[in-house]
């Protein structure tokens, strides 16, 4: 049973041949339906072997390129306006932060300052708006956080907004 562990590892790294199987069997199952005089059928001894091979490449193509694919999409759907516009309580955070100058927050201190607010509210409130793009954690310490390049355009558009 060595062969067939040794079969599947080759078959995973392999793309090309994955491909090549997917194409052939499918195109084993479902041509003869479109172009019976152009391609013969399997002998049906053999039509189980086509199916496994065809469902086992798929599910190997699967496993290669959703994940790629739902990455893309969730990189596009963090671009759009809509997913990414703050809330009225984000917003608020943004605008003190942005009080604070270009200098890092320390959410620590903020909740000292207004013990009303809790350390989660905050800690929720800042995860929210760094997968927006409006802040970053500094040196990877989820209780420094800074403006980005993006909140402090966002936050000078809201301060003109209101002046005006």
């Amino acid at each position: 049973m060595q062969w067939l562990s040794d079969l599947i590892k080759h078959l995973t790294i392999s793309k090309p041949l994955a491909g090549a199987s997917f194409i052939t069997s499918g195109v084993l199952i479902f041509g003869r339906k479109f172009f019976p005089n152009a391609i013969d059928g399997v002998p049906s001894q053999w039509n189980w072997l086509v199916i496994v091979v065809f469902i086992f490449s798929l599910s190997l193509f699967v496993i290669w390129y959703v994940p790629s694919f739902l990455a893309q999409s969730f990189h596009w759907m963090r671009k759009l306006e809509i997913f990414t516009r703050p809330t009225q309580s984000e917003s608020r955070f943004l605008q003190f932060m942005a009080k604070q100058g270009d200098n890092t927050v320390h959410l620590s201190d903020v909740h000292r300052r207004n013990p009303a607010t809790s350390m989660l509210d905050l800690l929720d409130t800042s995860a929210k708006l760094i997968w927006k793009g409006y802040i970053e954690e500094v040196n990877y310490d989820e209780t420094r956080v800074k403006l980005t390049l993006k909140g402090r355009k966002y936050v000078l558009k809201h301060f003109r907004e209101s002046a005006a």
